[in-house]
């Protein structure tokens, strides 16, 4: 996230499985709808340990929410899977609702 962030400009950060087929007509249709600021969408929400996140298979997150993370990684738990993390972090931490993307992959 760090070199990514640095290096390149950006509307939106897609954490996705290199197994998941995304349909990209839908999935630009979506982007076009979703806000600019404190957006976390993706599929879910999922359940890990009471913290309720979106599957690694799709998180859609915005260059704000990203540069949070950066700069609060103290604040990550790094003893759960990623996706899991970025959830805790972006519900409990930023207090972001989730936004569910279902339609843009398959």
């Amino acid at each position: 996230m760090n070199i990514i962030h640095s290096k390149i400009t950006y509307d939106f950060f897609i954490r996705t499985n290199i197994t998941t087929f995304w349909d990209f007509k839908k999935l630009h249709l979506h982007l076009e709808c979703l806000p600019t600021k404190g957006c976390y969408s993706g599929d879910g929400p999922l359940q890990c340990g009471g913290i309720k996140y979106l599957s690694g298979s799709d998180t859609i997150v915005t260059p704000e929410m990203i540069n949070s993370i950066i700069k609060n990684s103290h604040l990550v738990d790094y003893k759960l899977v990623e996706d899991a993390a970025m959830g805790k972090y972006f519900n409990g931490v930023l207090g972001v609702s989730m936004l569910k993307s279902r339609i843009c992959f398959f």
